[in-house]
């Protein structure tokens, strides 16, 4: 009792010259010190010493949660809570493009160092065992994005990504309000003004790329029918049927080094028409030996081909598994290397195309409204349009539908286009795939 007595009037003394020797003793990394002595293997067994430590990392972890959130003028991470916020009004394309879950636990790390100490020693696992293993990285991640939305609704840049991916994959609303409540996500209603946002800037960027005379464009669409059910039908109320075209703008992707003007020139109308026929006229041994493999070709063909095959034996004979090292790798020396297509989703347009005059409105619509591209020069770089249902036999019985345009621009005729025989049906499933998974 007499030493407990001594201590606590030591470090808890006013007096001027006690404090000296105490603060003296506390600068010098006394206090933890004190700490390991004091508590040792104690807390094993001690349960209100283990509380009074808990009690104290919370309050650590609060005050660091506090700085990103409610606290966030005030602390010194003011910046990085102003990251975090995310209003629906602010989402853009870039906002996706530059999500990174690695460099999202680099920033929590950094400013809440002692609550990711604390979720490691949870986990109990430093990085994944095998490539197939759950990260614990990523875990820690999204723990500490839903501490903190849970903390305050504001603090939205993880969740708002989340809703996304929920929506992208067509999640239920229901699932979308269960998961918002564990501060997965954000609410629905949150979402679809997000998504408003999302497709306004998707839009204005798509503008630009259509109007820049350096993009090589190509425009993918096709109609897709959906059904909306009535609960009761009646005779003035009743399921609806709709009728739309899903489009996207695609810019290829040009070799490096091309000049400015690489695009205008592959595009130009009147590089095609001036070319017009002109395979036709090629001596037969030109074009033969045009499309022919050369001798080096053919010896790179066969030296990947033994090397194909010397892989497999190795990897399938295991006393052959030492010569894994010594087989050289695949070499292609005129191989294209793999570069991500530009593409960009377009609003849907309720129209029918199953006409040359359904297909041409769809064009007006998205060149003229939704693209803003002007007459001049729609005219001077699309020559070709491979529509649904556009073939020569169809072209040929839908005369009667061609009306004589009078308008300004006149994009709803087929004066401008060169008509290509053949089935020319995009369908739905292509344009999904191209939209997510397109590769020069």
């Amino acid at each position: 009792l007499s030493l407990r007595l001594f201590i606590d009037t030591l470090f808890t003394s006013t007096n001027g010259s006690i404090t000296n020797y105490t603060s003296m003793y506390f600068g010098g990394g006394g206090a933890q010190h004190l700490m390991e002595i004091g508590i040792g293997d104690r807390w094993k067994h001690d349960t209100e010493l283990s509380n009074c430590i808990i009690g104290k990392a919370s309050e650590i972890c609060g005050r660091e949660a506090s700085h990103l959130t409610d606290q966030a003028s005030k602390g010194p991470y003011y910046h990085d809570a102003e990251f975090l916020r995310v209003k629906a009004s602010e989402v853009r394309v870039e906002m996706l493009q530059s999500f990174h879950m690695r460099a999202l636990l680099e920033r929590y790390e950094r400013t809440m160092p002692h609550l990711q100490q604390l979720l490691k020693a949870v986990i109990g696992k430093t990085e994944a065992k095998h490539e197939s293993s759950r990260d614990p990285d990523m875990g820690r991640t999204m723990l500490t994005s839903m501490l903190l939305n849970l903390r305050s609704r504001l603090t939205s840049y993880h969740p708002m990504i989340n809703s996304l991916m929920l929506w992208d994959n067509r999640a239920p609303k229901k699932l979308v309000k269960v998961l918002n409540r564990y501060g997965f996500c954000c609410s629905h209603p949150v979402l679809n003004e997000a998504l408003t946002h999302l497709t306004k800037d998707s839009n204005q960027l798509a503008i630009r790329v259509a109007n820049d005379p350096a993009k090589l464009l190509l425009l993918p669409y096709d109609n897709f029918n959906w059904m909306k059910h009535a609960w009761e039908t009646s005779t003035s109320h009743g399921s609806v049927t709709h009728d739309q075209v899903s489009a996207l703008l695609v810019a290829f992707h040009l070799p490096p080094g091309s000049p400015p003007e690489t695009a205008q020139r592959l595009a130009d109308v009147k590089r095609f028409a001036e070319t017009a026929g002109k395979r036709h006229q090629l001596p037969p041994h030109q074009s033969l030996s045009e499309i022919l493999p050369s001798q080096l070709d053919q010896s790179v063909f066969l030296r990947n081909s033994m090397l194909h095959i010397a892989h497999i034996l190795v990897e399938g004979v295991q006393d052959w598994s030492h010569h894994q090292s010594s087989i050289p790798v695949f070499a292609d020396p005129f191989a294209l290397p793999a570069e991500k297509t530009e593409e960009y989703f377009l609003p849907t347009y309720d129209q029918e195309q199953s006409s040359t005059r359904g297909n041409m409105l769809v064009m007006e619509h998205y060149f003229k409204d939704v693209l803003a591209m002007p007459a001049t020069i729609f005219e001077e770089r699309f020559g070709f349009l491979l529509g649904d249902r556009l073939t020569t036999a169809r072209a040929r019985a839908a005369q009667d539908q061609r009306a004589l345009d009078r308008s300004e621009n006149r994009l709803d005729h087929l004066s401008s286009f060169a008509m290509l025989s053949g089935v020319m049906h995009i369908c739905m499933n292509m344009i999904s795939n191209l939209g997510k998974n397109y590769w020069g």
